[in-house]
């Protein structure tokens, strides 16, 4: 018998909230998104490209301007290709500032759970900005929580398509969470078409 070759699956993490721990009178919230992807992970990145191209948004989410991320968000979640490859977890809310390492490989692991994964797998994990010390800690707890990663990479939204989709995606989330009705209506029909999933 042939032993059944690994699948190299590829996430991107970004994450939304960590300033409403400064402001006073904010409910303390906490969003992480996670996109995962196998062999088709540069015809996605291609994807990205284009729909930013389209929309306009070159930019973090939080600085583009709101028509522009709009269009690229709709684009994306109305996309059956990226069904079941986009997720977020709204963690909170908190009382006092948490540990948003600890959070962050919460959200993660969640995704993992509800994603449909092949049998045997490796996964190379980005997140935005993570230094070389916690990428070690980030390997060694999230194999504790039986997610098989191969490496933990650091990544600038500059340079990862994959990047900007889940800064865009966490900060849609946090804007339905704060009762925004155009991304709230946004996340209830990606809900229904499993292009994003809540976990």
């Amino acid at each position: 018998m042939t032993q059944q070759t690994k699948q190299k699956l590829y996430c991107f993490v970004d994450e939304s909230g960590q300033d409403t721990a400064a402001q006073s009178g904010r409910t303390l919230i906490f969003v992480v998104a996670i996109t995962i992807f196998g062999n088709n992970r540069d015809e996605i990145e291609k994807t990205c490209l284009t729909y930013e191209k389209i929309s306009g948004k070159f930019r973090k989410w939080n600085k583009e301007r709101k028509e522009k991320r709009l269009k690229y968000i709709t684009l994306i979640l109305n996309d059956k290709r990226f069904k079941q490859s986009i997720y977020f977890s709204s963690l909170g809310p908190f009382e006092n500032k948490p540990d948003y390492d600890l959070q962050t490989q919460i959200g993660i692991k969640r995704a993992f759970v509800h994603m449909p994964l092949p049998e045997k797998y490796e996964v190379d994990i980005f997140i935005d900005g993570i230094s070389e010390t916690k990428q070690v800690e980030y390997k060694r707890r999230l194999r504790n929580l039986n997610i098989r990663v191969h490496r933990i990479r650091r990544a600038r939204d500059e340079s990862y398509p994959l990047i900007r989709l889940a800064d865009a995606v966490a900060g849609t989330a946090r804007q339905a969470i704060e009762g925004n009705k155009e991304a709230l209506a946004l996340i209830r029909k990606a809900k229904e078409l499993q292009t994003l999933v809540e976990t």
